[in-house]
């Protein structure tokens, strides 16, 4: 017995099994409902147990309670008087749902008449009936069901006593039955070939088209022996494999419409073939299904059509000559090919009527005569060589003019004759387009900006044009007597001739037509005064009729100004790659320190300070502010950190660190600052002159070894149009600059190409210095590059290193950063704060920091939470906390929606990474109340009295 036998013999005793359960408890239950039974014996792990009906009605209730069939008992108003628990499980409807309510509404509408029928049988006669219905589940699913019924009187009133059966086991039973009988349907009565086989290979199932295939019977042979199927391989159309049915069965799949089999006396039929694994339902591979179609007559028909049509297509287009096929007495045209449309230019409809031709051929009117005239004269005499005329001008179409030869070739046993036509004006228009190309081409090489030479095949120099001069200070004159060893190095000229060699190789080695070959490489010429010119060289090694190379004409490039704008764009888009992932990953860590800093901080606050644990968390607390400075520092390098600029005096904001910066680079480094005189205002945000300050200074530091020296100075610029060329992205206008420089080590050129990407460091190079991260100068980039500004570096080895940023003038109305002065934590008065935060722990932590500062707090974890909770407490909210990235909206969008409903809410935003959707270019918009992540509690405490007002 096969798998699929198996599992049918399986599902016909679990439904004869159902049934026998369902008769039996049909059975008892109208035992006890007409008091034949006294007692209920119930067999359990503790030995037979012996229940009283008459004074147990505990245990009887209990025994309905827990048969695996519902029990509803209903009123002659069909109203649910009692039901037990697996009527509340089958519907997925509490029980204090149903009873109570009509039953009627739990069941389906197509199937009411049916129950209602049941119901009327009972009132009729007290032998219990049964009928097949739907219930209504509580997602409105059907679930099948079998509900017997009948009529009893309690306590002398009369109720319906009803048993309901699940029978979706049952009915998913039937229709795998039903589906197994329809694919034993299917199987037999296809006309194409159905194979089953089993894991072994062996084949447990065939219909008859499978047997004819093979010509005898396939049942219990293994695949391979009955069948020699080969199917072909897609990498190569003329490789076929036998197909290997263990492969299927591995998990293969095969789908071929060039398929073959061979048979025994030698002939191949052709086939359309799949082949795919068979899984049980637990998805363990049980087999494998061929399905095969005979397509042998098809392809042999198709063969012969396609070897006439390619025969007689083969020579229609393949005719360099326009081919019409016309009828001798009034010349209309049976057939016209395509050269024939393109040499006259007009389209076959407008070419199959004679006297159509001559009007649209021949538009002038003496002119058309002369030709009707000439042609009719001619094929009229019967003399074929006076068929054939030259040097006739037709008028296409488009108005343009062609010289044409045609010549008509009678068949007169057939009635027709050949018409062919030939455009002559080819040879001549091409002389004349040579000519015009030479003096094109002439005036372009002696005007184009590129260097065009001509050298021989030992590389002297034939001709140059005038560009030589520009790009290397020879004149043509001069430069044609060279070779082209004398303006490059050995190594370079010995690979150039390495390279022509083996592209002349390629080209005469087998062609049978003159050609030549393209070749480009790049390389470093000198120039008359010895400079190194990088140079892109297009060339091309011209072969004769000879096959024989004779010539190099080239193209030549200077490069130098687009290996300088590649330099640059390359750096740009490095740092775009980064800055996306670095403000990604910020906008996480802020997440988790929020969590780390808030709960670090309220557990500090209620211990002591000379508690030993407030020490450890003070240690914690320190860790994540350093970590929280790194986060600042890839947001900064991103251009990604939200930033709340305001108009400074760069002299007076150095000033009030310089105290700090001394701490830092210790006490073998001076530290000398000389501010510059009436320094004009710039707009920034204090945190980030801190950051760069702090950066410049330390890489200074790390860069001196012993005793040294740090200078910082500002001062005005005024670039013009002319800006200096070795600062990149500089641009005329009006800047501040601060500079920092060292007497330290110093950086060469490579270093000084990678200082500004991030995690570039050559610091666990130096003696005695810490590995850093490579985020220091990253972040400076970052800031300036996001305030408008830009760098410029001077550097050598052992001379120190000067960094000067500048940073643009502040052009519009004063107005400065004032300092904060230490303050109490200002504390709530219970207005009601609604926070949305998606992330939860973050939630907890907002929502306990507020409730701490006197506030109620509406939490919501998600803007769709935010609306529900809003529409309940709309009037009592003070202030919306929102995240500004979140799912399903963000932070900005749903304030837009609560404000338009509740206009007196005050809006205030909190976020780790803003993603512009608060911010223009990182830079806040104008009245917008935002609070960093992480942040401490007198952080948000003063944001939110900010945004109360």
């Amino acid at each position: 017995m096969n798998t699929a036998e198996r599992q049918l013999a399986q599902i016909r005793e679990e439904n004869a099994q159902l049934r026998r359960e369902l008769e039996e408890a049909q059975d008892a239950l109208n035992a006890i409902y007409s008091g034949e039974v006294d007692a209920l014996v119930v067999n359990t792990s503790a030995g037979d147990q012996i229940f009283s009906l008459q004074s147990a009605d505990y245990s009887y209730r209990l025994l309905i309670e827990s048969m695996q069939e519902g029990a509803v008992t209903l009123s002659e108003d069909k109203s649910v008087l009692y039901a037990n628990k697996f009527v509340e499980k089958l519907l997925d409807i509490p029980l204090e749902k149903i009873i109570g309510s009509q039953f009627i509404r739990f069941v389906h509408e197509a199937d009411l008449d049916g129950f209602f029928s049941l119901l009327r049988q009972q009132d009729l006669e007290n032998d219990s009936a049964a009928a097949e219905v739907r219930l209504l589940s509580r997602s409105g699913r059907p679930v099948p069901a079998r509900i017997s019924a009948s009529r009893i009187f309690l306590e002398n009133i009369p109720v319906y006593s009803m048993v309901v059966t699940d029978l979706s086991m049952h009915k998913r039973h039937e229709q795998m039955l039903a589906e197994e009988q329809l694919s034993r349907n299917i199987i037999r009565q296809s006309v194409n070939a159905i194979i089953v086989c089993d894991e072994r290979g062996v084949v447990i199932r065939a219909n008859q088209a499978a047997s004819d295939l093979i010509r005898s019977s396939c049942l219990n042979l293994p695949f391979r022996e009955a069948f020699h199927i080969y199917v072909n391989d897609s990498t190569s159309p003329d490789q076929f494999e036998l197909l290997r049915i263990e492969k299927v069965i591995a998990g293969e799949t095969y789908h071929s419409s060039e398929a073959r089999i061979h048979h025994e006396d030698g002939e191949d039929d052709y086939l359309s073939l799949s082949a795919s694994p068979m899984a049980d339902d637990a998805g363990q591979v049980i087999g494998a299904v061929i399905n095969i179609a005979d397509i042998s007559l098809q392809k042999r028909t198709e063969q012969v059509l396609r070897e006439q049509n390619d025969y007689i297509q083969t020579i229609v287009d393949n005719l360099p000559i326009g081919l019409a096929v016309r009828y001798l007495e009034d010349g209309t045209a049976t057939y016209i090919n395509k050269r024939f449309e393109e040499i006259y230019g007009w389209p076959a409809e407008d070419l199959r009527n004679t006297e159509m031709f001559y009007d649209h051929v021949y538009p002038d009117p003496a002119y058309r005569q002369y030709m009707r005239s000439r042609i009719e004269a001619d094929r009229a005499s019967g003399d074929l060589e006076r068929m054939y005329w030259k040097n006739i001008e037709v008028t296409r179409k488009d108005g343009t003019r062609r010289i044409v030869s045609a010549k008509n070739i009678p068949i007169f046993n057939q009635n027709f004759m050949i018409s062919t036509v030939q455009d002559d004006t080819q040879q001549a228009a091409a002389e004349r387009k040579l000519k015009e190309s030479e003096e094109k081409y002439r005036l372009i090489a002696e005007n184009t900006v590129d260097c065009i030479w001509i050298m021989d095949m030992d590389f002297n120099f034939t001709f140059v044009n005038q560009a030589v001069q520009t790009m290397f200070g020879y004149t043509p004159e001069e430069f044609v007597c060279t070779n082209l060893r004398d303006h490059c190095g050995e190594e370079t000229f010995r690979e150039l001739q390495k390279l022509v060699g083996e592209k002349s190789l390629g080209v005469t080695g087998g062609r049978a037509e003159p050609g030549y070959a393209e070749l480009v490489f790049e390389a470093d010429l000198r120039s008359r005064t010895g400079e190194a010119v990088p140079v892109e060289i297009h060339g091309a090694i011209i072969v004769d009729a000879d096959k024989k190379a004779s010539s190099l004409q080239c193209v030549t490039r200077d490069v130098r100004e687009r290996n300088s704008f590649e330099q640059q764009l390359r750096q740009a888009q490095k740092m775009e790659a980064v800055g996306r992932l670095a403000g990604g990953v910020a906008h996480d860590y802020n997440n988790m320190l929020s969590v780390i800093l808030g709960y670090t901080e309220m557990a500090m606050d209620q211990l002591a300070k000379d508690d030993p644990l407030y020490n450890d968390l003070n240690e914690v607390l320190s860790a994540a502010n350093r970590s929280r400075d790194i986060t600042r520092q890839l947001l900064a390098f991103a251009r990604k950190q939200t930033i709340a600029p305001v108009v400074l005096d760069l002299n007076k904001t150095i000033s009030g660190m310089l105290n700090m910066i001394q701490h830092l680079i210790g006490e073998d480094i001076a530290l000398d600052w000389s501010p510059g005189e009436e320094l004009p205002w710039i707009r920034m945000d204090p945190s980030q002159i801190d950051q760069l300050m702090v950066n410049l200074c330390i890489n200074s530091r790390d860069a001196i070894e012993g005793i040294g020296r740090i200078a910082i100075t500002t001062s005005r610029k005024q670039f013009s149009e002319s800006a200096p060329a070795d600062i990149v992205g500089s641009r005329p206008g009006e800047f501040v600059m601060l500079s920092v420089s060292d007497n330290g080590c110093g950086m060469d050129q490579e270093t000084r190409d990678n200082i500004f990407e991030p995690f570039y460091t050559t610091k666990g190079a130096l003696p005695g210095r810490n590995q850093g991260t490579g985020l220091g100068l990253a972040t400076v980039y970052g800031i300036v590059s996001q305030n408008g500004g830009f760098i410029g570096v001077a550097s050598n080895p052992g001379e120190g290193t000067t960094f000067r940023l500048y940073l643009p003038v502040y052009a519009g109305n004063l107005q400065t950063a004032s300092d904060e002065d230490e303050i109490e934590i200002p504390r709530g008065c219970g207005e009601t704060i609604l926070l949305v935060e998606d992330d939860r722990a973050n939630m907890q932590m907002t929502t306990i920091m507020l409730e701490k500062l006197g506030y109620r707090v509406l939490a919501a974890n998600a803007p769709r939470e935010a609306f529900r909770i809003a529409e309940k407490n709309g009037s009592s909210i003070k202030v919306l906390l929102t995240d500004v990235i979140m799912p399903e909206m963000n932070g900005r969008d749903l304030a837009e929606n609560l404000i338009s409903l509740y206009p007196e809410i005050m809006i205030m935003f909190m976020s780790g990474y803003t993603a512009d959707v608060i911010a223009h270019h990182g830079v806040l918009d104008e009245g917008v109340h935002f609070i960093q992540k992480p942040f401490s509690m007198r952080d948000l405490a003063v944001r939110v009295q900010e945004a109360i007002g």
